[in-house]
């Protein structure tokens, strides 16, 4: 096995077992944030396995990164509890980000500040999306019925405070890193999981999708002046929600979404490295 090789596994078993232990908890306990929080703790090994790669080039090491954070979203698919898909896609795209800033910005110190910049972006991009197919163009009635300028102040806040906090992980990391105990796989597997249905069912009184759907019923009070309109309109939001939060926690799904990246080399690579991740996972010398 290539030293690379070796990196990625190593880095991609220590980060799977804390994304599927920590991952189910924060998830479970529906801690507000926690996938801002998590995101952080990837960004964290990825400056870790840059300083302690064997490759200074960086279209090698973006590569290295990319492929560690897909090997550990291929692990996160045994995580027993939360959804799957989701944090999945999560940690592929913000390695690609991650990459993509030490692409342009080389493995310096500064380099790695920009990379965790990028990453810290996804965790409002993703949801973003989510909502934007949810509630489509009623978002357009949210924005208006709570002000433009404070809608948009606020996100930006919350962007910048991700991103100065992703800073300080890049300049103080490694004094957090040998404080996050590493879980054994075999007890996280332990853990008892909940059937998709009543996950998605639980998702839909989620804080944040009851006020967003509650002042769209409010926008739409304001604005529609037919009732069967508004009973409607109100009815297509909660359809695809459930779905959306469904899907995202079937393990049939999921099956069929990794069957189908089976049919490419550099995805068959990918869960050969998982499956030698795994096995580290479940040794004792993690």
């Amino acid at each position: 096995m290539s030293k690379e090789n070796d990196s990625i596994i190593r880095t991609a078993a220590h980060l799977a077992a804390i994304e599927i232990s920590l991952g189910s908890f924060l998830h479970g306990l529906k801690i507000p944030f926690a996938g801002n929080f998590l995101s952080l703790n990837q960004g964290i090994f990825l400056c870790n396995q840059i300083k302690n790669s064997p490759t200074s080039n960086r279209l090698k090491l973006a590569k290295n990164l990319i492929e560690t954070s897909v090997v550990v979203a291929c692990l996160k698919s045994l995580s027993p509890a939360g959804q799957k898909l989701g944090p999945m896609l999560s940690i592929s795209m913000q390695g690609a980000l991650f990459s993509t800033g030490i692409v342009f910005a080389g493995p310096s110190i500064i380099g790695q500040c920009f990379a965790m910049s990028l990453l810290s972006l996804w965790a409002f991009i993703q949801p973003a999306f989510s909502y934007v197919l949810i509630f489509g163009f009623e978002l357009n009635r949210i924005t208006n019925l709570i002000g433009h300028k404070l809608t948009f102040n606020l996100i930006l806040t919350l962007i910048l405070t991700k991103i100065i906090l992703g800073i300080g992980m890049v300049l103080w990391g490694d004094r957090l890193l040998q404080l996050i105990p590493l879980p054994e796989f075999k007890k996280i597997t332990e853990v008892r999981s909940t059937s998709p249905f009543k996950s998605a069912v639980k998702e839909m009184f989620r804080p944040l999708f009851l006020v967003s759907y509650f002042v769209v019923l409010i926008s739409l009070y304001l604005t529609e002046s037919s009732w069967s309109k508004i009973f409607w309109l109100s009815l297509r939001p909660l359809g695809i929600a459930f779905l959306l939060f469904y899907l995202i926690r079937s393990q049939w799904f999921i099956n069929f979404f990794l069957s189908f990246s089976e049919r490419f080399v550099w995805t068959q690579n990918m869960r050969k490295l998982a499956a030698k991740a795994f096995e580290k996972m479940n040794s004792d010398n993690l």
